[in-house]
């Protein structure tokens, strides 16, 4: 652990993971969408920390979100209170939004090469919506 000039800790000769003003970290730049952003479809995403390795409150259940988030979320389809997208190999992705409902962000996806407890169960997203990304159930299914 050593001290760079200006006094941030570094471990291992690391450097810092985030903007520094008056001694607080103010963003994280490993987050696929560090600030709130206005997608392209009139929403706003922005990561969400927990979704990132090594990020505040990334915990094993909590699958990690691709560096592709925005424009998957660019391209998702509203299913309720969620949104949804479909990638280029064939997995779903889940977009939650906050309480407001004015700021959403990554929340899973799809795929049996993830862990199970990340993993979203594609029975419990509606047909309505796998209609509307041109895929279904079946295909969904076996990935």
């Amino acid at each position: 652990v050593t001290n760079d000039k200006d006094s941030h800790i570094l471990v291992g000769g690391e450097s810092q993971v985030g903007d520094w003003r008056d001694n607080v970290v103010t963003r994280d730049n490993r987050l696929p969408i560090p600030e709130p952003v206005k997608a392209n479809n009139g929403l706003t995403i922005e990561s969400n920390s927990k979704h990132t390795l090594g990020g505040t409150g990334n915990r094993p259940n909590a699958g990690i979100e691709p560096k592709d988030s925005l424009k998957l979320f660019e391209s998702s389809v509203e299913g309720g209170k969620k949104r949804y997208a479909i990638d280029s190999e064939g997995r779903i992705h889940q977009f939650n939004s906050n309480k407001e409902g004015d700021r959403w962000h990554w929340a899973g996806r799809t795929g049996k090469d993830q862990r199970v407890e990340q993993r979203i169960n594609p029975s419990d997203i509606n047909k309505d919506v796998y209609e509307r990304l041109g895929t279904h159930y079946n295909e969904v299914r076996k990935k």
